[in-house]
């Protein structure tokens, strides 16, 4: 089972931290599926776990990224085992960057999210992530 989820992060002389609603995010729907939909099986995708919030935002944008004015886009794809703990993170697409990819990397790995469920019954799953690295300009 995979889903999107798309986290923005900031870093900036007005910024105080992660432009991200973890609480929203955690009920958000996914936007897509790897499977098809069984209409007799309930399911529930992975969420992020607002106890175990992702590593993004101001805090952790790589001070030598602001320094060089670096910012792009990444996803990763977190897999994720039925208790929630986080198993593996690939980085799909670059942000061109190699300080903010392993920022991308270090977000939620270790991790933990809230699992998918089947049936009411936890799985493992796949959620691919899109974390944007933007700088604000200064003022």
């Amino acid at each position: 089972m995979g889903s999107r989820m798309t986290f923005y992060c900031f870093a900036g002389v007005l910024t105080l931290g992660a432009a991200i609603d973890v609480a929203a995010y955690a009920q958000a729907p996914a936007k897509s599926d790897t499977r098809p939909l069984d209409p007799t099986v309930k399911t529930t995708r992975a969420k992020v776990d607002p106890a175990y919030p992702p590593r993004v935002g101001e805090a952790y944008y790589p001070k030598d990224s602001k320094r060089r004015g670096e910012q792009g886009i990444c996803i990763i794809n977190v897999t994720i085992d039925a208790r929630g703990t986080v198993t593996g993170v690939t980085l799909t697409s670059s942000t061109g960057y190699s300080s903010l990819d392993k920022a991308c990397l270090r977000a939620l790995s270790p991790g933990r999210m809230i699992p998918a469920t089947e049936n009411g019954k936890p799985i493992a799953s796949s959620k691919d992530l899109t974390i944007h690295w933007l700088l604000e300009p200064s003022k």
